[in-house]
C-alpha cells in the first residue's frame, strides 16, 4: 500500500526521471552486464554461435600470453604517469595567471578554453595537417627557418607530440583551478602578509593546501581519463608508432577493427573488465589518502 500511495503521489517526478533511467538501463547497464558474461565465455564453434563458460580469456591476459595486451598497458600507463602531473601543473600555473579580473583576461580565459569545445574529430584532423610530416605546417615552418623536418608521429616522436597536442586541452582543468582560487578567502592570504609570509610560503602553505578539493577532483577525472584515452589516439595511430598504441585502441581493434571481429569480441570484453578493475583501482586509493583534501568548512 505505501508503495502504490508513493507512486501514486510522486507520479510526475517518476516521469520526469524515466527517461534517464531507462537511458542508464538501455545504453549503460545492459551492456556491461552483457559484456561481463562475454568475458567468461570462449568459441567452441564460432560458426553455429556455441560458447562455453571459460577463464581462459583472463588466464591469458595474466598469464602474460598477449605480448600486444602488456605492450599498450605500459604505453598508456606511461602516458598517464606523464600525462597527469604536466596537464594538472600547467592548468594550475594558466589559473593562477589568469584568476585575477584584470583587463583583457576574460578574453584570454575564452582563447585557453576555445580548443576543449572543438569536436576530437575536427581536432584530430586539423592536427594531422598542422604536424603533417610531408607538408605540415610546422614542418613548412621548421623549413622556412632551415632547419630539418620532423616525423611528428613516427614511433620515437609519437608520445611526446601526443602529449604536446592533449595540452591544449587543459582549459577544462583551468577553469576549475580559477573557480576554487576565487573561493579562497582573502583574510587568509592578509593574515599571512602581517606574519611577513612571502609569496611562495602563501603557494605552498595556503593556495595549494585550500586548492585540495580542486586537486583531489582533477586528478580523479585525469586518472579515469587517461587510462580511457582513446580518440586522438585512434586517429593519429598507424603501424610505424606503437608508442601510442594505446590499450583502449587495441581493445576496439580486437572488437570492431581488422584484427578483430566477432571472434575477438569476447576477449576484448575482457579486457574491457580488466581496465575497469585497474581503473576503480586506483581511484579507490586516491579516496583512501584524500585525508589531505581540506573543504570549504574546514576554514571557513
Amino acid at each position: 500500500m505505501k508503495l502504490s500511495y508513493r507512486l501514486r503521489k510522486d507520479y510526475l517526478g517518476i516521469l520526469f526521471v524515466l527517461p534517464v533511467i531507462l537511458g542508464l538501463a538501455i545504453f549503460t547497464f545492459i551492456p556491461m552486464g552483457t559484456s561481463l558474461i562475454n568475458s567468461f565465455q570462449v568459441w567452441t564453434d564460432f560458426y553455429n554461435g556455441a560458447t562455453e563458460f571459460s577463464f581462459d580469456n583472463y588466464v591469458k591476459i595474466f598469464s602474460g600470453g598477449d605480448s600486444i595486451f602488456v605492450n599498450s598497458l605500459l604505453q598508456t600507463l606511461l602516458f598517464t604517469a606523464l600525462d597527469i602531473p604536466i596537464r594538472m601543473t600547467l592548468s594550475f600555473s594558466l589559473a593562477l595567471f589568469l584568476f585575477k579580473d584584470r583587463t583583457g583576461v576574460k578574453f584570454i580565459r575564452v582563447l585557453c578554453y576555445v580548443p576543449v569545445i572543438i569536436p576530437t574529430v575536427v581536432s584530430g584532423v586539423l592536427w594531422k595537417n598542422i604536424m603533417n610530416t610531408g607538408n605540415g605546417y610546422l614542418n613548412l615552418i621548421l623549413a622556412g627557418l632551415g632547419m630539418e623536418k620532423v616525423a611528428f608521429f613516427s614511433n620515437e616522436t609519437a608520445l611526446v607530440s601526443f602529449l604536446f597536442v592533449g595540452m591544449f586541452g587543459i582549459g577544462s582543468s583551468m577553469i576549475l583551478w580559477i573557480s576554487q582560487l576565487k573561493n579562497i578567502p582573502k583574510t587568509v592570504y592578509e593574515a599571512a602578509d602581517i606574519e611577513g609570509a612571502s609569496r611562495v610560503q602563501s603557494l605552498f602553505r595556503i593556495t595549494l593546501p585550500l586548492c585540495g578539493p580542486t586537486i583531489f577532483y582533477v586528478l580523479i577525472t585525469s586518472i579515469i581519463g587517461t587510462l580511457q584515452v582513446f580518440d586522438l589516439a585512434y586517429m593519429f595511430y598507424d603501424s610505424t608508432n606503437d608508442s601510442i598504441y594505446f590499450l583502449v585502441v587495441y581493445i576496439y581493434h580486437l572488437a570492431f577493427g581488422s584484427i578483430g571481429a566477432d571472434i575477438n569480441m569476447k576477449y576484448a570484453c575482457a579486457l574491457s573488465w580488466v581496465l575497469f578493475a585497474m581503473i576503480a583501482f586506483l581511484s579507490g586509493l586516491v579516496f583512501m589518502c584524500k585525508k589531505w583534501v581540506i573543504y570549504g568548512e574546514d576554514y571557513a
